[in-house]
């Protein structure tokens, strides 16, 4: 099969088909599941992570059963899990810029 024009593989998409089937049907079985089991299934959209970063970075660890104590949102760790996330600092890594990952004993 002869790989799709963009604008193709975007008409395909748009109306719901896919190698994995349709994306649309896909998205609104994990928003139910998310209304019916809070608990188990989260739904974080990007649109929500860029207008309050803050917020979803508590509601992330709390969802996954690390909720940050007091000390640690007035010592900064929101702030400094923000800076380690971001698009300048993710794409200053060796790896994105080598291919190449070193690993070392010791995390920073």
């Amino acid at each position: 099969m002869p790989p799709l024009l963009l604008e193709e593989a975007f008409e395909l998409f748009r109306d719901g088909v896919s190698h994995f089937g349709p994306f649309w049907d896909h998205s609104l079985g994990y928003y139910r599941a998310s209304q019916e089991s809070p608990k188990k299934v989260l739904v974080l959209t990007y649109e929500a992570m860029m207008m309050d970063p803050a917020v979803n970075i508590k509601r992330l660890a709390d969802f996954i059963g690390h909720p940050l104590d007091p000390e640690e949102e007035s010592g900064g760790v929101v702030e400094r899990m923000m800076s380690l996330c971001s698009f300048e600092n993710l794409s200053s890594l060796e790896v994105n810029k080598s291919g190449v990952q070193q690993f070392t004993a010791q995390f920073k």
